[in-house]
């Protein structure tokens, strides 16, 4: 049970319709989709004091090469040789056995959690659930409250966020361009994720976020051209948004691999005093990672009815859930958010726990 998240739980409640509900509550189903990760790539720790020297031996006993140091102590993303025809998880087995390596996981990846006077506020139903016009009436949103939204990007030139970002990273890539992929055919969750957090209001245009005047979004690119995110990739966003003045970190995604690297960060911007908003997963089973850490808050999704939605996640590490909707692209009972679709920035309806997040995380 989460019992030191409390406070933070309790905070939020005041905001948010909280409906909380374990197994009972659905028909159990559990997924039978393996964990993924990336071919040919390890994540290694060595020890603490090894030289240049060590690490080269240990990648020569590995026949493997260092990629690039990773935002924990002294960990690497580690290259295999494919000519050897070892997977990955025989590699990862024979690493543990290599002197002065201390801890070996493949690079998992994770996925994104959705289901594929403001003129659309009649539409935003999610909104009036959580009882937002009556907060804002006291807050609409603080200049000084950052909010890393940790996805596959973000439109940097939609209507809805100009003057409310700030600087980002890619991960994936290495560069400070956190704009959607050109090539991923599934680009723009993120856009969607952030409009939900802090689309401006009361500018006679589109929708209106959680906290729709002052807060900032900062936009970590995590996911690569193929859809994924992988363990290197997530840990180094997540230390971007720690060293980087985030308060808050939105994370819509989710695998179901337990990963001790990224659960190592997690635990790092914990102790830091940063708030960690995760959706739980789509999939009418256990909840996913990150959001069955016990550092981060995990939400559910609930439909326009306030009944859990069909697709959520569900189990005891669920913290509290907000609207995410159930129905159809673009229906009455999806959520309406900023958009960008091929290219192009507008507004649509998605339902998902991924929308059901940053409802929390607005009002975090």
């Amino acid at each position: 049970m989460k019992t030191d998240r409390m406070l933070v739980r309790s905070l939020l409640i005041l905001m948010l319709l909280a409906v909380v509900f374990t197994a009972g509550s659905l028909a159990a189903g559990a997924s039978t989709i393996p964990p993924a990760y990336v071919p040919n790539q390890l994540i290694v720790q060595m020890a603490s004091g090894s030289t240049d020297a060590d690490i080269k031996a240990a990648m020569t006993a590995l026949g493997a090469s260092v990629n690039r140091p990773i935002a924990l102590p002294n960990t690497y993303l580690v290259d295999l040789n494919p000519t050897r025809g070892e997977g990955v998880e025989a590699a990862a087995t024979r690493a543990r056995s290599i002197k002065g390596v201390v801890r070996v996981s493949p690079n998992y990846q994770r996925f994104r959690h959705a289901i594929p006077n403001d003129p659309l506020w009649s539409r935003l139903w999610g909104m009036r659930m959580i009882n937002a016009p009556a907060a804002w009436d006291t807050q609409k949103g603080s200049s000084s409250v950052v909010v890393a939204v940790l996805d596959d990007g973000i439109s940097l030139t939609h209507p809805e966020f100009q003057g409310r970002l700030v600087q980002g990273r890619d991960t994936g890539n290495g560069d400070d361009d956190p704009s959607h992929s050109a090539v991923d055919p599934n680009a723009g969750h993120g856009t969607h994720v952030a409009g939900i957090i802090a689309a401006q209001g009361n500018n006679s245009v589109g929708v209106v976020g959680v906290c729709w005047n002052g807060v900032k979004i900062m936009p970590v690119k995590i996911f690569n051209d193929n859809g994924y995110a992988s363990t290197a990739s997530i840990i180094d966003g997540l230390d971007w948004a720690m060293n980087h003045g985030a308060q808050v970190v939105n994370m819509s995604y989710g695998g179901y691999a337990y990963d001790q690297f990224e659960h190592d960060k997690i635990k790092e911007l914990y102790a830091a005093g940063i708030i960690l908003v995760a959706s739980a997963g789509n999939s009418a089973g256990p909840v996913e990672y990150p959001a069955a850490y016990d550092e981060v808050v995990a939400v559910s999704a609930v439909d326009a009815q306030e009944r859990p939605a069909s697709y959520t996640n569900y189990g005891l590490q669920i913290d509290i859930a907000a609207p995410g909707g159930d129905d159809v692209d673009d229906g009455a009972g999806s959520i309406w958010s900023t958009a960008w679709v091929a290219g192009t920035n507008t507004y649509h309806g998605y339902c998902g726990t991924s929308m059901a997040a940053p409802h929390v995380s607005g009002a975090a």
